[in-house]
């Protein structure tokens, strides 16, 4: 297969805020365009901080819509005018709007659907009709498209219990984790007392809150600080949440953070305490500084990840005891970093990539 039979892969995402899925496509993007394919990045919005480091190559289009229901004319009609080689639609619904779309157009390419988190999980809080809507719109719009694609094979798993959708009919390919470490300079550095960090957005699926109050725990046995990257809705809440605990001396809110690999090498521990994940990029992220891990037993990235606890200590999902303990035991560790470090090269960029290309297409681009 050559470049005169593949031209061209559009990928279909939101936004791009920073957000895990969207982090996954910027790097494959740029890394599709390293094998030779030219890639359109199709956006309902052209916005997020991850713009900025978004490749220079890639070819931006902003359908211009405020509602995602908003964006299927102007995508059907980016379909018909520049008829892709390759569409990936990214999370629901946008899975199940670009695949009809991608159906109607005429399109003789491949539509793709990829899916990030677990779906029953992340719309608990909808209504029995919404519901319903998203269990029978996978059920018949799925089969549809050439390639289901989920990150986890938890996530695959919950899509089958929610649809009804054999899981054989999904393609796992973890995801891609593009981090640059560079240099042994902070190795000899002076710590006048233990760091924890945490990343992720500021939203109920993270309960960061859980982690601030485990935290509280371990500072009668430690000088310590808890260092929280990202921003989100339950800023405010979590700031509360620090004062109320007294806290201030210990716990920063950073907000977002664009080079996050130094802030993982200075810290002793990363902790994940997330209510469910669809993968859980983070914690590959720390194993790649060779920063130890403890994380929620949480759906469905974590177990996967850390290969049944064998890189890293799980614990039950909202229990502030039991990560408060796997936080003190993992301070005082030892641990092996080149192991976390070999482990994360598993989900090398080029890996991935290279995966991607292997389902995608019936053989590689040479």
């Amino acid at each position: 297969m050559n470049n005169e039979t593949i031209k061209k892969i559009a990928i279909f995402l939101p936004n791009l805020t920073g957000g895990g899925a969207e982090k996954v496509f910027v790097s494959l993007s740029s890394a599709f365009i390293q094998s030779g394919f030219a890639v359109d990045m199709i956006l309902i919005q052209k916005r997020g901080e991850l713009l900025s480091v978004l490749d220079e190559r890639v070819n931006v289009i902003e359908l211009n819509s405020k509602k995602i229901r908003g964006s299927f004319a102007p995508l059907l009609s980016y379909l018909k005018n520049n008829n892709p080689e390759i569409l990936i639609a990214v999370m629901w619904p946008l899975t199940v709007l670009g695949t009809i779309a991608f159906r109607i157009s005429g399109c003789h390419g491949r539509v793709v659907v990829s899916d990030h988190n677990t779906l029953s999980l992340s719309t608990a809080g909808y209504s029995k009709f919404r519901k319903i809507v998203l269990a029978q719109t996978i059920r018949w719009v799925y089969p549809l498209a050439d390639i289901r694609l989920a990150v986890s094979n938890g996530v695959a798993t919950d899509i089958k219990q929610l649809s009804g959708l054999s899981k054989s009919k999904f393609n796992v390919i973890y995801n891609p984790i593009n981090m640059h470490i560079e240099g042994d300079e902070l190795e000899n550095t002076i710590k006048t007392r233990f760091r924890v960090i945490n990343v992720g957005a500021l939203k109920p699926q993270k309960n960061q809150a859980l982690l601030i109050k485990a935290f509280a725990k371990i500072l009668k046995d430690i000088d310590g600080e808890l260092v929280i990257v990202g921003d989100g809705e339950l800023r405010d809440d979590l700031e509360q949440l620090i004062t109320d605990l007294n806290l201030k001396d210990h716990v920063t809110l950073t907000g977002f953070i664009e080079n996050i690999a130094s802030e993982y090498r200075k810290s002793d521990l990363f902790v994940l305490s997330s209510d469910y994940e669809g993968f859980g990029n983070v914690i590959v992220e720390a194993m790649s500084a060779g920063t130890p891990v403890v994380s929620t037993d949480c759906q469905s990235g974590p177990r996967e990840i850390l290969e049944d606890g064998k890189y890293g200590t799980l614990v039950p999902v909202d229990d502030v005891d039991a990560l408060a303990d796997a936080m003190l035991a993992g301070l005082y560790q030892k641990h092996d970093k080149q192991a976390l470090k070999k482990r994360a090269a598993d989900f090398s960029v080029d890996k991935i990539s290279d995966q991607y290309l292997d389902v995608i297409f019936s053989k590689k681009l040479k």
